[in-house]
């Protein structure tokens, strides 16, 4: 089972960390880097606008994990 980050901890997590997100949308599992711009933190390259917010563990939030070294994403 993951275990899915809260906004609170996403909101924390430092720059260079390793995740797996499924956008609020049901795009994913997809492997990212966290980035750090100002406060924002973005999966990804912030120019692409992946920004991370609204993050939960309910049905229509983007769900976040971190990734295991040398995980692939579970994509069933």
């Amino acid at each position: 089972m993951v275990d899915l980050l809260t906004q609170e901890e996403a909101d924390v997590l430092p720059d260079g960390t390793e995740i797996i997100a499924t956008w609020s949308g049901g795009n994913g599992p997809h492997r990212y880097t966290v980035h750090i711009v100002g406060r924002m933190r973005y999966a990804g390259d912030p120019k692409n606008d992946n920004p991370l917010t609204f993050v939960g563990k309910e049905r229509y939030h983007t769900h976040v994990s971190l990734a295991s070294p040398g995980s692939e994403p579970d994509t069933r």
